[in-house]
């Protein structure tokens, strides 16, 4: 079943369907080896950055491109996601990582962004603000993000104790554990990946570590996406 942006906000929404994957944070080294491609070009401005996150998202078959605005900063706020604009499909739009109020309101008003992810927002976000898009809390404590009414909580690890307490109120994504994946073997990857959609049913859980892997991570991180794959 071909990626769409719809499959990861009926996830975030708590709608049963087929696994959502949320790997944020590939790190370059693992990126540039998913994509075939290597050099410093494929970071350095907006454009190229957001370019490579496209591709990224062709070999992991996610349903979103995860964009860090942080890599630019405010000053570049406004350009970046105007230029999400410009690259969204009909099938593909961006989840836009945000850490202050201006590229908060810059990706809630681009036609490109479907939904937004929080870092640091209990220091700076406005506790009367609504969300103007689907929220995932990508920090902090998984009660206070209930309470502040985000959809979503990026979970570190001991993503089924969490979904199980959790999930009729917030949705849970990664939570595999990053520790957890270094030492699990490929087997042992499929296995538990294969628990989660059986007991979730893919509503209000997207798979994904819940971390940073690094360059050495790489085998865990096929293995992630290779039992994603099977199932989608």
């Amino acid at each position: 079943m071909n990626p769409h942006y719809t499959r990861f906000l009926d996830a975030l929404a708590g709608i049963p369907g087929d696994p959502v994957l949320f790997e944020p944070f590939i790190p370059v080294y693992l990126t540039e080896q998913l994509i075939w491609r290597r050099g410093e070009h494929l970071w350095d401005t907006v454009d190229c950055y957001l370019d490579t996150l496209f591709s990224l998202r062709e070999r992991t078959y996610a349903d979103v491109v995860v964009a860090d605005m942080c890599r630019f900063g405010d000053a570049l706020a406004g350009e970046m996601t105007d230029r999400m604009a410009e690259m969204a499909t009909e099938e593909i739009r961006f989840m836009a990582l945000c850490d202050s109020p201006l590229q908060l309101r810059c990706a809630c008003g681009s036609a490109g962004v479907c939904a937004v992810g929080l870092y640091g927002w209990e220091t700076w976000l406005d506790a009367n603000e609504a969300f103007a898009l689907p929220a995932v809390a990508m920090d902090g404590d998984c009660g206070a993000a209930i309470e502040r009414g985000f959809a979503g909580w990026y979970c570190p690890d001991s993503a089924e104790e969490y979904w199980n307490t959790c999930h009729e109120k917030i949705s849970i994504l990664g939570g595999l554990g990053v520790d957890w994946l270094k030492t699990g073997q490929p087997v042992a990857i499929h296995e538990r990946c294969e628990d989660l959609f059986r007991l979730t049913k893919n509503s209000g859980y997207l798979v994904g570590s819940g971390g940073e892997v690094t360059k050495e991570d790489y085998l865990s991180l096929i293995s992630l996406l290779g039992i994603y794959r099977k199932y989608r």
